[in-house]
């Protein structure tokens, strides 16, 4: 047997160590050979919730998975800090299942030498103060803590970003949280990044409303922004982007989900989208005036799926479930055939891509117009079906007839008393966006459509 010396030992030991804390001495040489800063940017993952919609596989559209992605990306690539600008845990939702996943999770970033920096929004305003509060993280940093801007300095081989945060006090804040920041004293020698947790243009909002002009003429270089599930980027010199939900929650969230990743190199500033959301919500719409049986629709949907599916397949990441939404248009006399016709597919349509991600059907819509030669001749009846004729062809037309103009004012007053409902409350922020007189003439152009079509064709 060959015992090994006291060299082999020396090296033998040298290495376990290494490899046991190769996070540390990666930081130990950082300090000494310039590296860019690497940040990785995140907010509203609302840990305790699920993605709704595909309920079948909600045990795999955790946000609690999506979090463990974050975390495995940010270790495998070297990140230097990450950020998440509010909402971080979702309140209202299985709060020992968030809270023990996101101290996981500080724990497996302190070993890996990375550091957090964070601020509270709306849903965590109490929740996340105590998770930090109570457990012992000396990496994580909650910024501007009930509702005073704060500002904490990272330095690494040379490089100094000051992070400048603001934490929401309590669950509404109507004032304008950026009033305050001129208070602040900063460094312009020095990357000034913001993190704000923020309605941006909303001036009614209840949670921290700020004009877009603030931001661009406050003294910050750059802004992380929470609130907006949607990832967006606001145009100008300076920049201001909300990274969005890591993890789409809902067919609302539509498109690519994910974090930001910053690198930060002396004066240059590279943003990169990262996708972490394991599902993923889409539209797509589908011209049926072709179809003339059940063959040909699952024919035409089976190819319009499949091309749009893989023109997407370099965006797609870790995306587990690509979830189309179908909408069928067009002009066909067999209207509620083909609805009865793509009704299976909500239920059957499960797609295998390249790269493992599995294509599924989750509702499907139709706005299938009838075939009418002449809407102007059909228009000149006194019959329901030429009412309707005369209201589609006002719609298309810009136009405008008695019987339309009492439509939206119907369709606005019943909308106004639900939004008004206090059983509705929590949506209505939304529905007050969507519901203005465009989208009710949409809306009432469908059904002058549909009521046509079982007018004239009623076999159909």
């Amino acid at each position: 047997m060959h015992w090994p010396n006291l060299g082999e030992l020396t090296i033998r030991f040298y290495s376990l160590n290494l490899i046991a804390n190769k996070h540390a001495y990666r930081r130990v040489f950082s300090d000494l050979i310039y590296m860019p800063i690497k940040i990785l940017a995140s907010a509203d993952l609302h840990l305790g919730k699920r993605t709704s919609g595909i309920d079948v596989f909600s045990d795999d559209c955790s946000t609690k998975l999506t979090w463990k992605r974050m975390l495995d990306y940010a270790c495998r690539n070297s990140v230097d800090v990450v950020l998440l600008a509010g909402d971080v845990i979702d309140r209202n939702n299985r709060y020992y299942e968030a809270s023990i996943a996101l101290q996981e999770g500080f724990a497996r970033l302190k070993d890996a030498g990375i550091e957090v920096f964070l601020v509270s929004g709306n849903h965590d305003f109490d929740v996340l103060p105590q998770v930090i509060r109570n457990h012992s993280f000396d990496n994580v940093h909650l910024l501007g803590a009930n509702g005073h801007w704060e500002i904490s300095r990272f330095e690494r081989s040379g490089e100094v970003i000051q992070f400048i945060g603001w934490s929401f006090p309590k669950q509404y804040v109507t004032t304008n949280p950026v009033l305050q920041l001129g208070a602040l004293q900063t460094d312009s020698n020095f990357l000034r990044l913001g993190v704000l947790h923020t309605d941006v243009d909303k001036v009614e909002s209840r949670y921290g409303p700020v004009p877009l002009l603030d931001l661009q003429n406050a003294d910050i270089d750059i802004w992380m922004l929470g609130h907006i599930h949607k990832p967006s980027n606001f145009a100008g010199e300076k920049i201001i982007r909300y990274p969005g939900s890591p993890q789409s929650l809902s067919a609302k969230e539509s498109g690519r989900h994910g974090a930001l990743l910053l690198t930060v190199d002396q004066s240059r500033v590279e943003v990169e989208e990262i996708s972490f959301s394991n599902c993923r919500f889409e539209w797509l719409n589908i011209d049926v005036s072709a179809v003339d049986s059940q063959e040909t629709l699952r024919l035409l949907v089976e190819n319009d799926l499949s091309l749009a599916a893989n023109l997407k397949l370099t965006e797609l990441g870790e995306t587990v479930f690509l979830v189309y939404d179908l909408h069928l248009n067009g002009q066909n006399r067999r209207c509620r055939e083909i609805k009865a016709w793509a009704e299976p597919l909500k239920n059957d349509y499960d797609m295998p891509l390249a790269t493992g991600t599995r294509v599924l059907v989750r509702e499907v819509s139709a706005n299938i117009r009838p075939v009418i030669e002449d809407h102007e001749v059909l228009a000149s009846e006194t019959s329901p079906a030429g009412l309707l004729a005369q209201t589609i062809l006002a719609l298309r037309n810009g136009n405008s007839t008695p019987f339309l103009e009492e439509l939206i004012r119907d369709w606005e007053r019943n909308f106004r008393t639900i939004t008004n409902s206090t059983t509705y409350q929590p949506l209505q922020e939304q529905w007050q966006r969507e519901g203005n007189p465009r989208i009710a003439k949409v809306l009432i152009e469908q059904e002058c459509n549909r009521l046509l079509n079982e007018l004239l064709f009623p076999s159909n």
